[in-house]
């Protein structure tokens, strides 16, 4: 599951022993990965270092510190290639998916990210543990992108797009290749995959690719933790479309509930109410508002796990077609949010916002460094909401001040008053006037 990835070094010098040639070979269980191969490098820099978890290397005995070296390299060239030449001709048969088995990772919720590229070679499948949107829901956004990471591995077409990309960088007019993706955001359940989010991208192209070692300060060094070579791409697209399956106009109550795992059970529970009478109802365990008092439009945030959302899902995809748009009127897709901070099943503080949009979206993992790839990962949401109008909620206030409940013997906050003098009695006002 989680093979060794050795790094290969083969260095040859010229003449002054100033610059030499590298080759780095990622391989698992002596099976060539990917292959680098840097022109004309020299030493940059060399650094001696001392890591630790601060006072943790006092305290514990199952970690320390760890003295090691860092020495970086500059190169005037760099090359890659595939695992084989026989790659580089690699097609699938028409119609056919090359699906690259499933990653048994521990997701939350057992929700996953797969991408599958079409090429014009063929077409590959393959599943992410990391995953993020760039670009294309945000105001302003001319384009759209999407990044991934995950362990090194071999994926043919894949690999000769990022090799086309490096090699066409520099070219004024290159011949870089571009395709189409589909990203889907899935939850097994027992009835199989569930697709919950999805977008179509077209006409797209590597924009680049770094290897990089995933690690947690001195632990895989004591032979604590571990190492994680990992892969990131990123990728710009001209076109974007969202995909939201599991939408139903017929469907006008949506109400998701995770449980989270929330301190002394304080949550935050938004209610949204849409145009066409739809009423969402969700729990998000992070809610941020600010600039409240500062900005002419309130904004918050709300960040929770992908789910199935659907009205809410079409309320961003609605917003990002129209930031595309200019001179749209927004009137008509404008919606009502409330978000009540609840402790068990009471208010304890409230924010009504009205008139509201969605000015920004995004799906990303959340991983601990390299310890993901061990433990867990966590598919997010994050929504971005701008309203014209906003409204604090604070119950246990309006409780206290409402005047009928002063009328009542038995209220709590004013139990003592009808023992009073006349003079200081509260006396209710002629409503008639």
């Amino acid at each position: 599951m989680y093979p060794d990835v050795l790094e290969g070094f083969r260095m040859s010098c010229n003449y002054n022993y100033k610059f030499f040639d590298v080759d780095v070979v990622h391989s698992s269980n002596e099976n060539s990965r990917k292959i680098f191969h840097y022109k004309d490098c020299q030493v940059a820099d060399y650094v001696i270092d001392t890591l630790s978890h601060t006072h943790r290397g006092y305290l514990s005995t199952s970690t320390g510190f760890a003295i090691v070296y860092t020495i970086d390299f500059e190169c005037n060239g760099l090359h890659s290639e595939v695992t084989s030449k026989s790659d580089l001709t690699y097609r699938t048969e028409p119609g056919a998916i090359n699906e690259f088995p499933k990653i048994e990772y521990n997701n939350a919720d057992n929700i996953r990210t797969w991408v599958m590229f079409g090429f014009e070679n063929g077409i590959e499948k393959i599943e992410f543990p990391i995953f993020k949107t760039t670009t294309g829901f945000a105001e302003n956004d001319n384009d759209s992108g999407f990044y991934v990471e995950g362990i090194e591995n071999r994926y043919p077409l894949l690999n000769s797009a990022i090799d086309n990309a490096r090699d066409n960088r520099n070219l004024p007019v290159g011949t870089n290749v571009n395709f189409k993706a589909i990203t889907a955001s899935v939850q097994d359940t027992p009835e199989g995959e569930k697709l919950l989010r999805g977008i179509y991208y077209e006409d797209c192209r590597v924009k680049g690719s770094d290897i990089t070692t995933y690690y947690d300060h001195e632990e895989p060094f004591a032979l604590v933790g571990g190492f994680a070579v990992n892969h990131s791409i990123d990728f710009g697209c001209e076109e974007m479309t969202p995909l939201n399956p599991n939408y139903d106009v017929s469907r006008k109550t949506n109400e998701q509930n995770y449980d989270y795992n929330m301190a002394a059970d304080v949550q935050a529970i938004a209610e949204f109410r849409f145009h066409d009478n739809t009423i969402a109802t969700i729990d998000f365990p992070i809610f941020k508002q600010d600039q409240v008092l500062s900005k002419s439009y309130p904004t918050f945030r709300l960040i929770g796990l992908v789910g199935d959302y659907p009205p809410l899902y079409k309320q961003v995809d609605i917003a990002a077609k129209n930031n595309q748009i200019s001179g749209i009127n927004l009137a008509d897709e404008l919606f009502d949010v409330d978000v009540n901070i609840m402790k068990k099943d009471k208010t304890v503080r409230g924010f009504s916002y009205s008139d509201c949009r969605v000015n920004n979206y995004e799906v990303a993992t959340q991983q601990g460094n390299e310890e993901g790839f061990f433990f867990w990962f966590a598919l997010e949401n994050t929504f971005e909401f701008e309203c014209r109008g906003y409204h604090p909620i604070n119950p246990s206030y309006d409780a206290m001040s409402k005047p009928d409940h002063l009328e009542n013997n038995n209220n709590k906050y004013w139990p003592e008053t009808q023992r009073w003098s006349d003079e200081f009695r509260y006396i209710p006002r002629d409503k008639s006037n």
